[in-house]
């Protein structure tokens, strides 16, 4: 068995490698987007922001290091379930699409300095985030416990991460969960765990399939994803939690184009282009019936 880990990592640092190639900087931009229509939707145009209706792009920011939902490939382009959403966005609104290529943790920082128009990559709508921005939220979420194969600490639950190394992204809705099952921990008597922070997903990956990190909790999209692509050599264990909500996320100040982006993903679940592509990427168990603002609290 020794060594069984390294064919898996050699996939992810090629991914992560190819993500390094995008540009980065203040201007940094992961892909541009051509809608199929040359002008913008006149349902939509009283919404958008002045430069967006005078022709300059919808600047979306997004951490491509989330498969499934934006992923670089091996052949170093983009991919995955958000990327799909935001051409559909683009063809709805009628407007040219423009990935910004921005660390998670990044994401609220270049919304509120105006970088970027709207945040989407992974994004949970949390009620510390509404502090500062809006979401229109598109998809359920939850979180699942990630191991490696076999399971060799025989993790059932969160409740047994106490002692133990989990791994986890800065900035993350997983991270911040991680650190207060530690104080929990700590309150019980127990060891507290080792949080083992990375800047990206990938990152975070490794530690797990290395057998540096013990587990980490990530998104359950994230977990049925990446059993898939390493053969089974990380594997989910015990039940989800923490459900929530993605969405896309604007600025308290942007409110039209806020309540467009509601509209759109409204038409998108109408005319079938959003069961397509959940269905597309394996996804299905994520459909909500209706987008929803701030919906943060909600689900328990």
């Amino acid at each position: 068995m020794k060594g069984w880990w390294r064919p898996a990592i050699r996939g992810l640092t090629l991914l992560l490698a190819a993500f390094l190639l995008l540009p980065t900087g203040t201007g940094g931009v992961g892909a541009h987007i051509d809608p199929s229509s040359s002008s913008v939707n006149p349902a939509y145009e009283d919404l958008l922001p002045a430069s967006i209706r005078q022709g300059q792009p919808l600047r979306i920011g997004a951490d491509a290091s989330t498969p499934p939902y934006l992923f670089v490939d091996e052949n170093g382009d983009l991919q995955g379930m958000e990327l799909d959403f935001m051409r559909a966005i683009g063809d709805e609104l009628g407007v040219r699409i423009e990935v910004m290529a921005t660390s998670f943790s990044g994401l609220v920082p270049s919304l509120l300095s105006g970088r970027i128009h709207v945040g989407m990559s992974n994004f949970s709508d949390t009620l510390e985030r509404q502090k500062q921005v809006d979401f229109v939220d598109y998809t359920l979420s939850a979180d699942r416990l990630l191991v490696g194969q076999g399971n060799p600490h025989r993790i059932g639950s969160t409740d047994e991460l106490c002692g133990l190394r989990v791994s986890a992204t800065q900035g993350t809705t997983s991270a911040a969960g991680t650190a207060a099952l530690s104080d929990e921990c700590v309150a019980r008597g127990e060891r507290p765990i080792t949080v083992l922070l990375t800047p990206s997903l990938g990152d975070t990956m490794i530690q797990v399939q290395s057998g540096r990190a013990d587990a980490m909790v990530t998104d359950q999209a994230q977990v049925t994803y990446q059993q898939t692509v390493t053969d089974g050599q990380v594997v989910p264990a015990g039940d989800r939690t923490g459900p929530n909500y993605h969405g896309v996320a604007t600025t308290k100040g942007n409110a039209d184009l806020r309540d467009a982006l509601r509209l759109v993903f409204r038409e998108l679940m109408a005319n079938g282009t959003y069961d397509r592509i959940l269905t597309e990427w394996g996804q299905t168990d994520l459909a909500i019936d209706e987008p929803i603002i701030n919906g943060a609290g909600r689900l328990s």
